[in-house]
């Protein structure tokens, strides 16, 4: 089977599912509500989280992308005068 035929017959299955479903009867009592909203805050911390520990990484490729070329600092002169 190619891909395109299993993607469009999975597609198929997914909106019958979706219109065959029956009305729940269902709430979301204030526990339930908290816990999303703290859901939402540890993943946005965690996102925060990630961009800060990878940041030199996630720069240099983006200025890769752009292609600007890192200058190379140059090292302080060596002292030979101290012999």
């Amino acid at each position: 089977m190619k891909r395109s035929n299993v993607i469009n017959l999975f597609l198929l299955f997914l909106a019958l599912f979706v219109i065959s479903a029956r009305p729940a009867h269902a709430y979301l009592d204030p526990g339930s509500g908290s816990y999303i909203l703290q859901i939402l805050i540890a993943t946005g911390v965690g996102a925060l989280f990630a961009v800060k520990t990878f940041w030199l990484q996630i720069k240099d490729f983006f200025t890769s992308l752009i292609g600007r070329k890192k200058q190379k600092t140059k090292s302080a002169p060596k002292n030979n005068d101290m012999q």
